[in-house]
């Protein structure tokens, strides 16, 4: 559909969904796909992020991303939690299921 070859598109979408709908609600899926994609933006090249406007966007994205990483900024935001955060921190249910865990271990085998 997005090549404009709307008869082997509407061909495949009948064989896929052949036996699964009416054949009814296979055409109006189809054009219900169909007007989805003429709805749909038309995306730009790449080599227009590098023009106009947007090649000031485009600085100010990789600049901001370059001192994040240069600056360690994107390691702590990452990482913080794991180093001020004594072990303490983690949920009670692990406390409760080692609890468990040993309770069972320190009973034997049981006899049935």
């Amino acid at each position: 559909m997005t090549k404009n070859r709307m008869h082997e598109a509407r061909i495949a979408h009948r064989e896929y969904r052949h036996g699964t709908m009416s054949d009814v609600a296979i055409e109006e899926e189809f054009q219900a796909l169909k007007q989805g994609l003429l709805d749909e933006t038309e995306q730009g090249k790449t080599s227009e992020l590098f023009q106009g406007n947007n090649l000031k966007r485009t600085s100010i994205v990789a600049g901001v991303n370059f001192f994040q990483q240069a600056t360690g900024q994107a390691f702590a935001s990452q990482y913080g939690k794991l180093r001020f955060c004594p072990f303490s921190c983690k949920p009670k249910g692990n406390r409760q299921l080692r609890a468990k865990l040993q309770g069972l271990a320190s009973s034997g085998p049981s006899k049935r």
